[in-house]
């Protein structure tokens, strides 16, 4: 693996990040890791306090978006004769 050109910086502090904050995540279709934050060691726990709190923030209903998926599917009869 080759060598970053630049420095990526704790997004909290702006040391040298050396840990990811990410959660897997999904939508029920589309499978991900989404990244929170970008840290150094001295910033992660507030970084996982604040993750956690946003990942609650992305938790959809799959129930609702299925049944939004069917009601704008359906065709509607015509009144018109």
């Amino acid at each position: 693996m080759r060598p970053l050109r630049y420095q990526v910086v704790c997004q909290r502090c702006g040391e040298p990040a050396r840990l990811k904050v990410a959660s897997r995540w999904t939508d029920g279709h589309t499978h991900e890791l989404k990244t929170y934050a970008l840290v150094c060691r001295a910033c992660v726990n507030d970084a996982l306090t604040d993750a956690r709190k946003r990942r609650e923030v992305c938790v959809t209903d799959h129930k609702d978006r299925k049944s939004t998926r069917l009601n704008s599917s359906h065709v509607s009869e015509s009144r018109m004769p």
